[in-house]
């Protein structure tokens, strides 16, 4: 058994915050976890579970860094596992100052960094190739990703690990699944359902347009539930009022439990510009339910077009709408979509085999 440092620069209900928690979960019995990051309310999640954390107090660089230092030093873990890049930074910067260092693993959620401005871009990309020093495994989620970083050449190729994300099955399928609640719109015919951070790289304007097109070509009862928060928010609620389908869109902010959100949907619209490998595509093919997605690099890891989800251009509106309205005239079709991404997701992306190929990375000693 291993003594493990998880740490994450936020607790929000995010995709990469998940798939830690639920990585943690799944090793509970084979390992001791430590999880670090802000307060938030996934940190409660992991004390129900019965495991120890610690809030990151600091809000200054230097600070959490000092805090992530000092924590390493009283604990002595055998393996730290960072989760998203800034998270990587700070647990890196704290292992430059230490004489033992334990076992460094960084997973990336997804590589933002070629996506900043030029400027940024350049500086950041820099800083890290230089911390890549300090990295012992880097993990990506997708063969996409694993691409890009060696095209950039900020790490050796023999330190790098592919591991997809995986879902608990049981979890989605589980009877709490299928629970209802008056948060959502029951009466409407048809639901579209999106489950998303509210900010830019998420592309909700797409989606909220497409919305509109539908609900003015349509005769059906339409509505758009949003499961989630972020910067956009009010921007969003705003554009909603200005197409005039503010009373079909309904914004219920961030949700624990969104099994029951996504149950009720008929179709999930992921619009990303970008993604790591989208992890809301697993949960709604769990559901069984079709997803319309948009094609940014690496989409073909997680959707086999035509057959488990469609898939429409980066920010086309009318291609997206086309797609919902496919959805909607051929129930038959997205029933089989549905199946089909289910069985998919089973064979392809199950926590189990998650689980196995980190344990083997908190087992080795190299």
């Amino acid at each position: 058994m291993k003594k493990i440092l998880t740490v994450d620069s936020w607790s929000g209900f995010g995709g990469g915050q998940r798939v830690a928690f639920d990585l943690s979960s799944g090793l509970i019995s084979k390992h001791t976890f430590l999880h670090m990051a802000p307060a938030g309310p996934f940190l409660d999640l992991y004390q129900q579970k019965g495991m120890s954390v610690q809030v990151i107090r600091a809000t200054q660089f230097i600070g959490i860094v000092w805090e992530i230092r000092k924590a390493i030093r009283e604990q002595v873990p055998d393996a730290i596992h960072a989760h998203g890049t800034r998270a990587a930074a700070w647990v890196r910067i704290a292992l430059m100052t230490l004489k033992q260092k334990p076992k460094m693993i960084y997973t990336v959620h997804g590589f933002h960094l070629p996506h900043r401005s030029p400027v940024t871009r350049f500086i950041l990309l820099r800083l890290e190739s230089f911390l890549h020093r300090w990295t012992d495994v880097l993990v990506c989620l997708s063969p996409k990703d694993r691409e890009v970083i060696l095209k950039l050449r900020l790490i050796d190729a023999n330190k790098i690990e592919i591991i997809s994300n995986g879902v608990d099955m049981a979890y989605w399928e589980s009877g709490v699944a299928h629970e209802t609640t008056s948060r959502f719109p029951l009466e409407s015919d048809y639901v579209i359902g999106v489950v998303s951070r509210l900010h830019p790289p998420k592309d909700l304007e797409t989606v909220l347009r497409a919305f509109a097109q539908l609900c003015a070509s349509h005769t059906q009862s339409c509505a758009l539930l949003i499961v989630g928060d972020g910067q956009l928010r009010n921007n969003l609620e705003n554009l909603a009022k200005e197409l005039g389908i503010d009373q079909q869109t309904y914004f219920v902010g961030d949700q624990q439990d969104v099994r029951p959100f996504l149950y009720r949907c008929n179709t999930v619209v992921i619009s990303t510009k970008w993604e790591g490998q989208c992890l809301v595509v697993l949960e709604a093919a769990a559901c069984k339910k079709p997803v319309v997605i948009s094609n940014f690099d690496g989409v073909e890891e997680v959707v086999r077009t035509n057959q488990t989800g469609l898939v429409f251009p980066i920010g086309s509106i009318d291609q997206l709408r086309e797609c919902l309205q496919q959805l909607i005239d051929a129930p038959d079709l997205a029933t089989s979509l549905g199946n089909a991404a289910h069985t998919f997701i089973k064979e392809q992306f199950s926590l189990e085999t998650t689980c196995r190929a980190y344990d083997a990375l908190y087992q080795c000693n190299d």
